[in-house]
């Protein structure tokens, strides 16, 4: 009898296919999270950002364009300037892939200068911008 501690040829085979099947699960996860991740509304600001300042507050006027494959809502778009938050009214509110939204935030500060920095939030996405004076 030959005793030199070999592996038969079944537990060869039997590891091999456990690794297969958890490379395959692996890969299945992978796949799956980043289409979830894709699969989503995701915003993108057009042409320049116009501040109007009439002395008291500043009305700011925001192209939005969706560039993600899910609808976009809108309803609850913010814009962040110097700390002071405005949440907008957009035309429409919900845009699909590749459509666009004019949308309008009003009761920022006054006094912003050109190319100063605002926050664009919209769900779970922010957008940085730099401000354009007419």
């Amino acid at each position: 009898m030959n005793n030199k501690g070999g592996v038969p040829p079944i537990v060869t085979a039997l590891i091999v296919l456990v690794f297969i099947a958890a490379t395959a699960v692996v890969g299945w996860f992978i796949l799956s999270v980043t289409g979830a991740a894709t699969k989503q509304g995701i915003p993108s600001i057009r042409g320049p950002v116009y501040a109007y300042d009439d002395g008291s507050s500043t009305t700011i006027y925001i192209t939005i364009k969706n560039i993600g494959t899910n609808p976009l809502d809108l309803s609850n778009a913010q814009v962040v300037i110097r700390g002071v938050y405005s949440t907008g009214t957009c035309n429409p509110t919900s845009i699909g892939h590749e459509e666009t939204a004019h949308c309008t935030f009003s009761g920022l500060p006054t006094g912003l200068k050109e190319g100063e920095k605002g926050l664009l939030q919209v769900g779970d996405s922010q957008v940085v911008f730099a401000i354009t004076l007419p």
